[in-house]
């Protein structure tokens, strides 16, 4: 590409969105990867909803391929359960309780998603 051209230093670190502390992924199924700048990012909570994002969730349990981006991230949730809490990681994926058995005082918000549907005006001849 014409006007291109590498970065040389390939380990100078550049922190994108310094101030971003908080990052909800919800309703990306075509997401299939977390971008490599997140690994430098001052995230202090990740919230993944798996059930619009079920390859990207997966991906992001401990020892899988998203992990080096995200495990310095205290907070990872994922679905309804965390994945790491505090910084502690919580469980492997075995043992992971459902999600009808995690109590509701351990969902810290609710999301709803409503949509508009467009009106439309039906005339009889």
């Amino acid at each position: 590409m014409t006007g291109w051209s590498e970065e040389e230093d390939s380990q100078k670190t550049i922190t994108i969105m310094p101030c971003l502390s908080s990052l909800r992924m919800n309703s990306c199924p075509s997401l299939r990867t977390l971008p490599n700048f997140l690994r430098n990012t001052p995230l202090k909570e990740l919230v993944i909803d798996e059930h619009y994002s079920p390859t990207l969730a997966q991906g992001c349990r401990k020892g899988r391929g998203e992990w080096p981006k995200i495990s310095h991230i205290p907070n990872i949730k994922v679905g309804f359960e965390f994945v790491q809490k505090d910084g502690v990681y919580q469980t492997d994926d075995d043992e992971m309780p459902s999600a009808a058995s995690t109590s509701s005082s351990e969902i810290p918000c609710l999301f709803i998603r409503i949509r508009k549907k467009k009106n439309k005006l039906m005339m009889n001849p």
